[in-house]
């Protein structure tokens, strides 16, 4: 877990890298790369670190409770 301050907004803003999203949604590090790489769930680097800001797994476990199918591609 990675916490940024914005400079413009002074907003702090939490990352977690990708075995903590892992967990925290309850799947695969593999499915937090396929989603990553299909623009499922938007990611930030920090040098050769990708992390995901907190409010965007909050969002995806929104969904999960939804039933809003995040997996299936849209073909």
């Amino acid at each position: 877990m990675v916490e940024i301050t914005m400079l413009e907004t002074g907003e702090k803003v939490t990352f977690y890298n990708i075995k903590e999203t892992a967990q925290l949604l309850n799947v695969s590090v593999p499915t937090i790369n396929r989603w990553i790489k299909a623009n499922k769930i938007s990611n930030s680097r920090f040098g050769n670190s990708i992390c995901i800001a907190e409010v965007e797994i909050m969002h995806l476990q929104q969904q999960c409770m939804q039933g809003v199918n995040i997996i299936k591609d849209k073909r």
